[in-house]
Order: C-alpha cells, then structure tokens, then sequence
C-alpha cells in the first residue's frame, strides 16, 4: 500500500471518527487425518504496468485462476474468501454460481479511521469443489469503493482466495486447524497461538507440516524492514514471495503469483518437529505497511485427536432415605485413538453422599459429594465405556438435585461435550409398612439407606426367576414382623410400572400370580386395574418372605406393593436381555446364506447396503416368536448401544478384516438398513451389548455373513514407453493410455476389485490372498466401456484365463515387419484396452463381475498404444583398416511410414554377438564355400557384450578386416520377436564412387 500509513494515523488521532474493534483470530474448524492444504487466489486490480492503483475491475468482469490438486485427493472442505475497501458485499460468484457469506463470517475493520474501511468474507463452497476438483476457477461479483480516501493513498483494496482441505492416501497424518478473524496490523504484531494437536512420539526428522496464511494489501514495493513471520519461535522467509523484512508484499506462493496486488497467499512447509509438541505461535509484525490479516492453516504431523463425550443418566427414582444409581457414559467421538488414562470428576449436591461406584477398568475414589475417578484402559473411535455409581439419599432431603459430571481425556479437541448433568425433584416417601429386599432382614435391622439390610435393586435378567424378598418394616423402617406371636395374613396390592420403556404389554409373575400388564410408571397409584390383590401369608414372627419373581421383557421397571392403608411402597430395577438373535438379509430381503468360500452362494457386493437386524432373548429362548417386545423402545439417552465385531473367518485367518460400517437406528427397532462391508469374502458378525440401561448384561449374538464379492474390476496396463506425436496416442479422460508398447511386446495388466462406492479391495491380490481371486479372463477392446473386442486383428491378445490379478500378456497386431518379405499392409498404432471378467453368483444365480461399470462411461479400463516395429539397420561404407560403425534404429510403423521411436531404450536386447553377415562378396567370403559364407575370421564385431539402445538408437562396431581385404555383405541381428531386424548393407575397401564428376557442360 502505497502511502506514508504513519502520517495517517497522526491525521486519526486528531479525527473523531468512531473506530471499529477487529475480529480476534480464533479456530474455525479442525480436521484430522492424511490431510493436507492447497488454495489460489485472484486480485481485481489492474496488474498492468504502470496502471493507476485505484484501477479495479467491475464486478461483471470473470477473474480466473487455477487450483491444483493430487490425482486421487478427496476434497474435504473448501472456503472461499473475498475482501475490499468500502463496505461489506456479501454475495459474489464463484463458477457461474452465486455465494453468499453467513452473518457470522462477514468481517470488517476500521480501526486505522480516517474512513479507509475495510471487509472480507467467507463462505464454505465444499460442495462446488468437490464437483469440479482441480482446474481453472472463475470469479466476479466483487464491488469494492475505489474512490476517496483509499485512492488517495493508493489503498484500495479486492480480490478473492480458495482454501481447500483435501486428504489424499499418501500424506502424512496430520491435524490441520484453520483460524479465521480479520485485524488490522500496522506498526504492530499479532500473535496466534495454536493447539489441538501432539505431534507423535516417534516423529521423524523429514515429517513435514505446513503453514499458510492469507493476509490482504500487503504491498511489494512498500519495504521498511519491519515485517516479519515467526513461527514457533524461528523466522519464516521465503525469496521470492516472502524476502526478510517484507513478508507481506503482495505475492502469493500458494499459486505461484508475482503481481498478487493486494493479496498475500503464502504456505510454508516445516519440517523437524518435536516429539510431543501439542502448542504453537505464530506472531505476525508489520512495519509502516497495512496488513489484514484473514485466515491462518496450520497442518501439523499428529498423532490422531480423540473428542471424548460424556452422558449422565440417572437410572432410578431420586427418593429420600433410598440409594440413587447413575450412569455416565464417555465416548471416543474420534477421529483418533485415546491411549488413556481418562479422568471423570463427579459433583454431587448437598442431601446425596457417594457410596460405590463399578465399570471395567474404573477406580473411584472420594467420598461425600466430590469423587473423582479414573479409566485406565483404552478408547477406540467409536467406542464407549460405561461408570456405573451410586449414591445415598439423606433422610428428609427435599428439592431439587443437580448431579454433574466431567469428563478429561489426553488430546482433546473440543470441550463443549466433556460435561453433563442431571436435575431431579425428591420424590415423596409414603407411609410404608413393606420394601423389596435383595435379602432376608433381621429384626430391627435398619432397611435401605444407611441401614444394613439392603434393598432389592436388581437386576434381573429377562425370563429368569430371581428371589426378591417382601420385609415388613415399621415407621422407622426397621424389619419388624406383623406378628410376632402367631401367623398371619396381609392383604396387598402389586403392579407393574414401566420406567424406561414407559409401556409394556407383558406382566411379570411374583410368587407365582400373573400381574397386570406393565403400564406408564406415574400412572400406576392412579389406575385400579393394574393392581393385583394377593394374601401373603407370615409365620410367627417371620419378617421376610422369599418370592420368585419371572418378567418376560426388558427395560427399568418398578415393582410397587400397596397395604390396606393405603401405603405405597416400590423397588425399581432393570430386566435384561440374556441374549441376542441376529437376522441378516440384502435390500431385496433374501436371508444371509453364511456361505465362506468362493465355490459358494454369493450374498452381497462389496460396499453394498445390507440389513442387520438385533432381537433381544429371554433366558432359555426356543423358536422364533420369543423375542422380547420392548427392545428398542427404550427412551431417552438411557438407548442401548450395539457394539458389532467382524472378524474374517475365510483364508487365510491371520488377514486383516475391513470395518463393517453403518449404523443402527437412534430410535425403533435395532434395524439397520444401511451396513455396508468394503472387502471380499466373508466374516463372524459378533453383535454385544456392553450396557444396557446402565447395567452390564452378557447378551451377545453371532452369525457368520458373507460372501461379498467385488462390484466391479478395474484394469491397468504398462507402463509402455512414451509416446510420441505420430503414435496419436489418447491422452484424455478414461480414455488416456499408459504408454505405448511394440506388438507381441510383453506387458504386464494388474486387476483391481472395488466395492460399490468405488473404493478399491486391497484384500483382491493373487500374490498374498489367492483364496479370494476368482479365474479372471482377459479380453482386448477397443475403447474403455464402450469397446467390442477386435475380431479382424490376428493374433491379438495372448493370454490365458487365470486366477492372477498382475499377469504379463502381449497383443499381436497383425502381421508385424519381415525383412525377407516384400512390403506388407503393416497396421499403424493402436489403441488397446484389458478388459477383465469373472464369474460369479448371487444367492446361486449366474452373474459376471466385469471392468464395465453400469454406467459404462466410468469404466476403468487400462489402455496401451500398441504398434508394429523393427530394428533399421544403415548401409553404410567402410574402410578395411577401421572399425566402421554401423547405426542402428528401432523404428515404428506409423500409418504410412517408419519412424525413429526415440522414446523406447533397453540396455541389454543387443548382443555385439548377435550379428548375423551373409552373402559375403569378394575376399570377405569363404574360398570354396557355398552361398557366399562369410569368412568369420574377418567379418566380426571389434566388441562384445550388450548394445545398449538409449533413446532408440546403437551402433555395432565392425572390426578392421584387414589390408588388401575388400567386399560387401549383409548384416541383420538375432533381436525379439517384437522388434524384428532389417537387412543393412555393408561395403569394405575397394568400392566404386558414387559419385560422377561432370567437367564441363555447354
């Protein structure tokens, strides 16, 4: 920027024109994975030379600029960027398509005053770029102010930049955060400190991470020395795009842009990164130079991030002088592995004290209301564990009660999920005269909370027939017998209530009486018909009676008893699955055939959609009409969560098995329609339910699934050597060839298998997996996908069905060159495709897997410019006391002549011994012999060993035949069939001229 900035900020200090504070730089998304950055950027100001610098184009006018990418990246966001001077204009167009930024991302800046006001804006185009990839971007729409006072100090300011997150197989693994906001730096620094990320223990020296950033108006040619880039402590420059002492001069590298005016694009790459690191600055300083700073993009070597969320349930009734339970679930929400230990704090309010806690690999320790506990296993991406605690609830206790608790893992990129509470009312306590206990009480022993009798708290497992003991208490809820001197007869009440799910249409049995249907738990005292009218019959003295209780069904439920009087009393507790039945089938609904193997029934496509679903089993299940109703049903955070394991059962065992994927409903049936498996073969499907409504059940279910066979092929071919101009090879779309290749020339074709989403089968591989590759055939067509085979070139492709994904063929085009022979219809390039086919079957129906997809215009098909060739050999003369070189070619039939093929090499076909002379005239021949037999003696090669044929051309050096030794013969070479030798014609010694002189002509 063009203008004594200091000068204008002493005008600012005079002005009383209001000041706008700037957006703080802050973390707008993260990502994690094998990613990686890349971006362009396009200035609207007129890059002529010696244009006026208050020049810009209208916002009609299209800017373009290019975007590179990796073959084989996968965009995962994009965000365009847009920024002038004047005020805001929030909607521009990016490919014929307009944009719009959101409120939140429209940013502006006036903090210089003096009216030179400023805006950028943001908007995620993912979408866009992930249809269009790499290529040449478009841009207009933008209007800035290029009036006063910006143009008066050559400050006038617009353009546009793209930042794009893409990930790609071979990048490292990286986290990679992007920062957004917008100040103003002038004869200041801003520092940006940054996290969410630990670089591994085991970091290499050449790891390489990057950082970007995009800042605005920065000028080339405004240079005072006082700008500068620190990175982690150390200075990042750059020669052309980032000199010392003038970072910020309108330069971009990210698209390699010297006349970036007013926009300053630039990416570093780092590399020595120490082990551990997980927080880094960045501090940005300018001198007397404005510079807005936009957008940051730090990509750092990483071990994976792992976003740990914590649930809390409370899984019974709050209920003064009664024990209360809670679970708090903390899930891995990924992208990365939690190594442990994870640490969860408990809060408990005032009235409820801490009195157990129990989960696989926790230990809790405190006591009152403050526990802190600790997990010391480890968390996959997607996996859970589960803390079950309990705490008593004071006698007399009223209110409202808020348990809270959080959730500290090692690498944890967001904490807004790592908290989670619970607030509940007291419920009110009865008159009661009898509990349910989990033993039988003593006389006077104090019952439930703080007692030493305690109450029946479950679980039970569905269909099984557990003890739960009916204790007479007194007033003070201490085990008393109703009659302590003669038997006696109490008349009650029972009932079902369902909790969780809040209805139910089975009854339990209690001490052998069928009971009402489960009904809504609140609705219990209310409703007479759920009440069952029983007579429990007490010995003398006897304070407990053991009762068996069976309930078909799963989920929390009370079990409530009522006397006369009219008190109510209740347990509440969980009835779990005892186990799980599994039903598999495809979209069209045809049942798993559990077949392993390749000679049996085909099920699914790999990547193909199929159903799973998860029944919940009483305790000794027979039949298939015995599932328990309510599973699925269940309400709330309190839904179970199924844990699926697939594990390869075909051979050979030790391979590693592809992740099942898919989900099953968060609500309903545990049906899920959209499972999905990315291999071949088959697998055990383990299906666990670790926790169920907060207890921990042993109900698991297995099914073997398979078998999954590949979607499509896909075929390569080559590498052949390179083209050249008359070998008119393809070089566009799926139709581009890998090279080209002499007829009859061994090359080799590699098979791939891909799932339905295209995805390629790394377990589809003869040489390490040849259980799992059917017999492939090949065939030659001509053209990808739409292509017939060639039925009028002979002989065509050579190769034989087999069950080998990489092979080597070779292709025959016709009849190739034959120096014995006169000219031949020789046909010129050819453009060849490997098409692959399979047999298969699905559910025992016939089917082909092949390399043409449905929709064909998307095949794969490997190509191969195949051609006819020979090796030219030069008539040359030579003298009998020299070695005289003879050059040779290997040439390609073009259409309608030979050409030099520049591009083919190989250092060892040519063998200095493969000469081959014939028809010796003169004193090169053989006295006496017949057919003018060369004289080996001397007619020979003056070296031995291999002629290396380097960018298409060698020389075979003749030897010396010696004084007084003349004549001429013939040479050819013993070669491959695919490159077949000429006849050269050699002339030694005494030789008549070629030439004919004409002295004088009238």
């Amino acid at each position: 920027m063009r203008m004594l900035w200091r000068f204008v900020c002493a005008l600012v200090l005079l002005a009383s024109a209001p000041v706008r504070a700037d957006t703080a730089m802050t973390l707008f998304k993260s990502f994690s994975g094998n990613v990686n950055f890349a971006g362009t950027q396009v200035t609207i100001r007129d890059k002529a030379t010696n244009a006026s610098p208050c020049r810009v184009s209208a916002d009609s006018v299209v800017q373009s600029a290019s975007l590179s990418l990796p073959t084989l990246a996968t965009v995962v966001s994009a965000h365009l960027y847009w920024a002038g001077s004047g005020s805001p204009d929030t909607t521009v167009t990016l490919n014929g398509k307009s944009v719009t930024a959101a409120s939140n991302r429209v940013y502006t800046s006036g903090t210089i005053g003096g009216g030179f006001d400023y805006f950028s804006a943001a908007a995620d185009v993912t979408e866009q770029v992930k249809l269009k990839g790499s290529g040449t971007y478009t841009f207009s729409g933008l209007r800035v102010s290029n009036g006063r006072p910006w143009c008066d100090r050559s400050a006038v300011l617009g353009g546009y930049a793209l930042v794009v997150v893409y990930s790609h197989w071979n990048e490292t693994y990286r986290a990679l955060n992007l920062y957004e906001g917008f100040r103003a730096m002038l004869d200041s620094e801003v520092k940006l400190d940054m996290a969410n990320f630990r670089v591994p223990d085991n970091i290499t020296s050449s790891a390489v991470g990057r950082f970007g950033h995009l800042v605005w108006e920065g000028d080339a040619d405004l240079k005072q020395e006082g700008e500068s880039l620190w990175f982690n402590n150390k200075s990042l420059t750059m020669t052309t795009y980032g000199p010392s002492g003038n970072n910020f001069n309108s330069k971009s590298s990210v698209n390699s842009d010297q006349a970036s005016l007013g926009i300053d694009f630039d990416a570093y790459s780092l590399s020595g990164w120490p082990a551990r690191l997980n927080t880094v600055s960045a501090l940005f300083r300018t001198g007397g130079d404005l510079v807005l700073l936009n957008a940051a993009i730090l990509a750092v070597p990483s071990t994976p991030a792992a976003d740990l969320a914590v649930e809390l349930v409370r899984t019974t009734e709050l209920r003064a002088g009664s024990p209360v339970s809670y679970t708090a679930t903390v899930t891995n929400q990924g992208p990365g592995f939690e190594p442990g230990p994870v640490k969860l704090s408990l809060s408990l309010p005032a009235g409820l004290s801490y009195a157990s806690a129990s989960g696989t690999n926790w230990s809790c320790t405190g006591s009152g209301t403050t526990v802190n506990c600790t997990y010391t296993g480890t968390l996959n991406n997607g996996e859970k564990t589960v803390l079950t605690f309990r705490a008593d609830v004071a006698t007399g206790s009223t209110g409202n009660k808020t348990t809270t608790v959080t959730v500290a893992g090692n690498n944890d990129p967001g904490t807004s999920n790592n908290q989670d509470s619970d607030t509940a009312s007291l419920a009110a306590s009865g008159g009661i005269s009898f509990e349910y206990t989990s033993r039988k009480c003593e006389a006077g022993e104090l019952v439930g909370a703080g007692g030493t009798c305690p109450l029946f708290a479950g679980p039970v497992v569905a269909g099984a027939t557990p003890t739960i003991w009916l204790t007479a208490v007194d007033s003070s809820n201490r085990a008393k017998s109703p009659n302590s001197t003669s038997a006696s007869t109490v008349n009650l009440d029972l009932a079902l209530g369902c909790v969780n799910p809040s209805a139910g249409t089975i009854g339990a049995t209690y001490g052998g009486v069928l009971l009402p249907a489960c009904v809504k738990d609140g609705t219990v005292a209310g409703t007479s018909s759920v009440w069952k009218s029983v007579q429990a019959s007490f010995a003398a003295g006897q304070i407990s009676l053991g009762v068996s209780f069976r309930y078909l069904d799963v989920g929390s439920v009370k079990l409530y008893v009522r006397t006369t009087t009219g008190a109510i009393d209740f347990t509440q507790f969980v009835s779990m699955p005892a186990a799980l039945r599994l039903k598999v089938s495809n979209a069209q609904g045809a049942a798993n055939p559990e077949s392993v193997g390749l000679a049996q029934k085909g099920f699914v496509r790999a990547g193909e959609r199929f159903t799973i679903s998860v029944e919940a089993l009483p305790v000794n299940a027979t039949g298939t009409t015995d599932a328990l109703p309510n599973f699925g049903k269940e309400e709330g955070k309190l839904r179970p969560t199924l844990k699926n394991t697939a594990t390869r059962i075909d051979e050979p065992v030790a391979l590693g098995a592809a992740l099942l994927d898919g989900e099953y409903p968060a609500s309903g049936p545990f049906t899920g329609k959209d499972f999905f498996w990315s291999d071949i073969g088959s697998f055990k499907l383990r299906v666990s339910l670790d926790d169920y409504l907060g207890e921990k059940p042993a109900a698991v279910g297995e099914q073997n699934v398979g078998r999954f066979y590949p979607a499509y092929f896909s075929t390569s071919a080559g590498p052949g050597f390179a083209c050249l101009p008359r070998m008119r090879c393809p070089y566009i779309g799926l139709a581009r060839v890998n090279g080209a290749i002499y007829s009859n020339q061994p090359f080799d074709v590699s098979v791939r298998a891909h799932d339905e989403n295209g995805r390629a089968l790394e377990n589809f591989d003869t040489a390490r997996y040849p259980a799992l590759v059917p017999t492939l055939t090949l065939t030659a067509v001509d053209a990808p996908g739409t292509g017939v085979a060639f039925a009028k070139i002979a002989p065509g492709l050579a190769d034989t069905p087999a069950k080998t994904t990489t092979r080597s063929v070779k292709f025959g085009l016709g009849a190739g060159f034959d120096a014995s022979l006169p000219k031949t219809a020789w046909l010129g390039p050819t453009a060849v495709y490997l098409r692959a086919t399979a047999p298969d079957n699905r559910l025992g129906a016939a089917l082909s897997i092949s390399s043409v997809q449905s929709e064909v215009a998307e095949s794969e098909e490997g190509g191969i410019m195949v051609i006819n060739g020979r090796l030219a050999i030069t008539n040359v003369i030579g003298s009998e006391l020299l070695k005289t070189p003879i050059p040779m070619m290997a040439q390609y039939w073009t259409g309608s002549n030979w050409e030099n093929n520049t591009s083919f090499s190989d250092p060892t076909m040519l063998k200095a011994d493969g000469a081959i002379f014939t028809d010796c005239q003169r004193t090169l021949s053989m006295r006496g012999a017949a057919g003018n037999m060369c004289n080996t003696q001397l007619v020979k090669s003056a070296t031995v060993g291999s002629l290396a044929l380097t960018t298409g051309s060698t020389k075979f050096m003749l030897a010396p035949v010696g004084a007084g030794q003349f004549g001429s013969f013939r040479i050819e070479m013993k070669t491959e069939n695919w490159l077949p030798s000429m006849f050269g014609q050699v002339t030694i010694g005494a030789y008549k001229s070629p030439v004919i002189y004409i002295r004088e002509m009238y």
